[in-house]
């Protein structure tokens, strides 16, 4: 009983009925059967629905009590408490405002005005390792800093990308990475590191690269399931410009993971945070556009954490899966010998240079798809059928004859 009512206060508060939700989750705390981690998460959903940040503190402390060997929570905790701790911040500290567009950037945001253009081609960003990066690059302090980046080496030119998790996960677009494996991650002028492209998602223009740099502190996202008809919003460049527009009324049905804007140009290759009128995170600015349409599309952060967990549950067996920049998928081919991406059949970065040849794999049968049960009884391949027809050879099986695959 208290997990169901847990369960309907949490949904309260995604559908933005913070007051609903509170009262929920509070009558779910009331009772003594909820304990350990489930009560530790229901303090958490409560913490979301108080703006003061003493009480968001006092909720997470009782996370923690209820759950003391979670250290994400003790993480979260630690993070709340320096935000309470006074500002000491000096004049150049100071993060610029956006007060000439009307645009306040969330708290700690850095959006710097001065990025010089990359001194090197698009398509061959510098080698600056992290040593180099971190000994070289001004002394900040960074628990608020680097929420949004600029990525070089992408072959459309600089774009933005921003951290969606304290690991240093960075979202930008594909068609800002395109076919790239490594990009430049640029925290502000003078401060890069190197990033590894690691998962894409070209239809719906998504794309994570990994860093070595721990975020202690992220974008605040919007609760809200969609954005209402409308909306104002804020798109921000890493160079500090300023997009603004309004949520579109859509007449064309659309992927759920998008959302229409009146957004009609940008400033760089895209992957650009997308903000309301509350500077809360809604999404990603893509490079999208209808055919009949100037404005560009936006992907949704609800989505876009979807994908994040997505990605986090394919990682888990990282060690048997490599990256195939033809089509964002984490191919399993290559460590059980194969030369070719399973989703698109691309070779394999890590295998270009091999010499390929036809093997006799069990497994790789398997990881292609040539396993089916039933053997085509004229070429005896596993490939499978389509409509009573080898996909590897064209017979026919309802009729006994031989259909070219591909037609005249």
């Amino acid at each position: 009983m208290p997990f169901r009512i847990m369960e309907q206060g949490i949904e309260a508060v995604r559908q933005g009925n913070k007051v609903e939700g509170a009262r929920l989750l509070k009558i779910a705390l009331n009772n003594a059967q909820l304990q350990g981690a489930l009560r530790a998460t229901t303090y958490l959903w409560l913490a979301e629905t108080r703006a003061d940040i003493k009480e968001k503190i006092e909720c997470h402390r009782q996370a923690l009590e209820s759950d003391p060997n979670n250290e994400k929570i003790r993480s979260r905790l630690a993070r709340l408490l320096e935000m309470d701790l006074p500002s000491f911040d000096t004049p150049d500290d100071n993060l610029p405002t956006g007060a000439s567009t009307g645009f306040t950037p969330p708290s700690g945001m850095y959006v710097p005005t001065d990025v010089p253009p990359p001194a090197v081609p698009a398509n061959q960003p510098p080698v600056i390792t992290n040593q180099m990066a971190d000994g070289l690059a001004p002394k900040r302090k960074r628990k608020s800093f680097y929420r949004m980046v600029g990525i070089i080496g992408g072959p459309n030119g600089l774009g933005t990308g921003f951290f969606v998790n304290s690991d240093g996960l960075v979202a930008t677009t594909r068609f800002v990475v395109g076919g790239a494996t490594r990009v430049t991650i640029e925290l502000e002028a003078g401060h890069r590191l190197q990033g590894r492209v690691v998962r894409s998602y070209p239809e719906i223009d998504l794309a994570f690269i990994e860093t070595d740099f721990h975020v202690h502190d992220l974008l605040p996202f919007s609760l809200q399931p969609t954005i209402p008809d409308n909306t104002p919003l804020t798109a921000v460049s890493y160079s500090g410009k300023v997009m603004t527009g309004q949520r579109r009324i859509s007449v064309s049905d659309l992927r759920e993971e998008w959302f229409t804007t009146t957004i009609h140009h940008t400033i760089d290759a895209g992957g650009n945070p997308v903000f309301d009128e509350n500077n809360t995170l809604v999404g990603m600015l893509t490079r999208n556009a209808n055919r009949t349409s100037v404005y560009f599309f936006g992907l949704s952060i609800h989505a876009i954490t979807r994908y994040v967990h997505h990605f986090q549950h394919e990682s888990r067996d990282s060690g048997t899966r490599s990256y195939c920049p033809s089509c964002g998928y984490l191919a399993r081919a290559g460590a059980l010998g194969g030369f070719y991406c399973e989703m698109c059949g691309s070779v394999l970065p890590e295998k270009a240079d091999d010499t390929r040849f036809p093997l006799a794999i069990p497994q790789l049968d398997g990881v292609y798809g040539e396993n089916i049960h039933r053997k085509c009884p004229k070429c005896q391949a596993r490939a499978g059928f389509f409509n009573s027809v080898c996909l590897r050879c064209g017979y026919n099986l309802n009729k006994g004859t031989h259909t070219p695959i591909i037609e005249e």
